[in-house]
């Protein structure tokens, strides 16, 4: 299938080559890594920009191409990290599943790259190139079903 797509030109060069770098989109043959590299957006942040509130809905998830994030909640003492994420990271794809509000903040801890993956994107993937939708839905659930596990972990461990 993926054999009678007419071959885009790569208008991304410098995100086509991170993915091929990635753990998981370097799995992707080269022509899918630049139709959604051309699909993609590159977001430049300074530290402490808030990259996305708790509660809000969201459109997109993230991967960091450079620099760091950390995901926290808002409590009684102030910000409590969830997680500190660095290059390769993906964060946000909950939102390109289901339509509910992020359950969490995220804020750039340093100067940072994203890649930024619309809804609209992954919609429009979904329709037009099944294979790769398939492929980046196979992705979000690996990440899901790991942070299950650790999450079960560190609930075990409190006991």
């Amino acid at each position: 299938m993926a054999n009678d797509v007419q071959k885009e030109e790569n208008k991304n060069p410098d995100v086509v080559e991170f993915l091929s770098q990635h753990i998981y989109f370097s799995r992707f043959p080269e022509d899918e890594r630049i139709y959604i590299a051309n699909r993609f957006t590159v977001k430049k942040l300074k530290k402490d920009d808030v990259i996305f509130k708790d509660n809000e809905v969201g459109k997109c998830g993230y991967v960091v191409k450079d620099g760091g994030v950390k995901i926290y909640k808002e409590g009684f003492l102030g910000e409590e990290q969830i997680a500190q994420l660095g290059k390769g990271d993906i964060f946000g794809e909950m939102v390109l599943l289901d339509a509910f509000p992020r359950s969490a903040a995220a804020k750039a801890v340093s100067e940072t790259e994203l890649i930024e993956m619309s809804g609209e994107m992954y919609d429009n993937l979904k329709a037009q190139r099944p294979e790769i939708a398939v492929k980046m839905m196979d992705i979000f659930l690996k990440l899901l079903t790991t942070r299950l596990r650790t999450t079960t972990l560190k609930l075990f461990a409190q006991f």
